[in-house]
């Protein structure tokens, strides 16, 4: 990986221009992750080379999501307790792949080509560029990334439903939302909240079943 000159390794395949793998740098409080894939192991039918640009700030993850994280890889506590005892360092770059695999992340950037080191390459300037330029990273973080209103930030914080709070927030303010939230909020007023393989967020089944009563 000797043209990958300051990012390290993470996970993936040696012949990672065919089965994807990851890069990652850290700078200053920050893991910079670069994910590259091959659209056509995705199986839907696309072509191509994809490379994004993750930004992912553990001390800033909730510990819930490090936990999830972690048991999705298949690591228990235990055993990460161990490794961080034994090298704090390797324990870091864990938590940063579990992470990374689970969702958990700032998504900043993503680049596309026919090329598969052209894909990178791209991406690795971008992030170089989000790195070095403040008001374009704050930009990037404080947009919406999902059709709820998700931040990119809030989605690095592990908090995927962060717009869908907001939107229940307005509910109880007596303040009106868009159609498609109403119906994902009265979806969650008729579970009681109950999210498949998730934790029960009450705030959204209340706002839910508030609507149902209008």
């Amino acid at each position: 990986m000797s043209e990958m000159k300051d990012w390290t390794f993470l996970t993936g395949d040696v012949n990672w221009q065919e089965y994807g793998a990851t890069w990652c740098l850290q700078k200053g409080r920050a893991w910079w992750v670069l994910r590259f894939s091959n659209k056509a192991e995705w199986g839907d039918g696309a072509q191509g080379y994809c490379c994004e640009v993750l930004r992912v700030l553990l001390d800033d993850t909730a510990v819930e999501s490090k936990r999830d994280a972690l048991s999705f890889v298949g690591m228990s506590e235990d055993d990460f307790q161990e490794l961080c005892f034994e090298d704090p360092k390797q324990s870091e770059l864990c938590l940063l792949d579990a992470l990374v695999s689970y969702g958990v992340y700032a998504p900043m950037d993503s680049c596309e080509s026919n090329y598969p080191n052209r894909a990178r390459a791209q991406a690795r300037r971008q992030a170089d560029f989000i790195m070095s330029n403040d008001p374009e990273r704050k930009r990037l973080l404080n947009r919406s990334v999902n059709k709820i209103g998700t931040t990119a930030r809030e989605m690095g914080k592990g908090d995927l439903l962060a717009g869908l709070k907001r939107s229940a927030d307005k509910v109880f303010k007596g303040e009106s939302v868009s159609k498609e939230k109403s119906i994902l909020l009265k979806m969650y007023g008729a579970a009681n909240g109950q999210t498949l393989g998730g934790k029960v967020e009450t705030k959204l089944a209340i706002a839910g079943q508030l609507l149902q009563g209008e």
